[in-house]
């Protein structure tokens, strides 16, 4: 995936699609499934001091991913967007950096983290080419 189409907007939000394909990117419906992943997986980590300072930092920035998603819908103007995608960014890569603590730890489910994992990376890749794209805009 080399760019994002962002198409324009409907009344869900903005629609985004993969280039060259029909396929829209439902990522209202994606990001919220993320922060219900982040917090099933968080289920699986023990209550330690340690593993509790993890488990709040994931809690927060994996349910903010989609919250922070859910304003940049309401963006009065394509900068507008594109500077609230900035946050959903960074708080995807902080996300999966608490996740790979997770992972190299073995705290939690081991296939419940290798999924969130999976799933965080992916929207690393499609906010970071969004961004991409928004760039070109302007």
């Amino acid at each position: 995936m080399d760019y994002i189409d962002i198409v324009g907007r409907n009344d869900s939000g903005w629609v985004i699609r993969e280039p060259e394909t029909k396929y829209e990117i439902d990522l209202l419906d994606r990001t919220f499934e993320c922060a219900i992943m982040v917090l099933e997986t968080l289920q699986t980590v023990g209550h330690e001091k340690e593993k509790d300072a993890v488990r709040y930092q994931l809690a927060k920035s994996g349910t903010s991913i989609g919250a922070n998603y859910e304003e940049a819908q309401g963006a009065s103007s394509r900068r507008d967007f594109s500077n609230k995608i900035k946050i959903v960014y960074r708080e995807v890569r902080e996300s999966h950096y608490w996740c790979r603590i997770l992972k190299r730890m073995k705290w939690g489910d081991t296939k419940k983290v290798g999924q969130l994992s999976g799933e965080l990376e992916e929207l690393r890749k499609i906010f970071g080419r969004m961004l991409q794209t928004l760039g070109k805009a302007n």
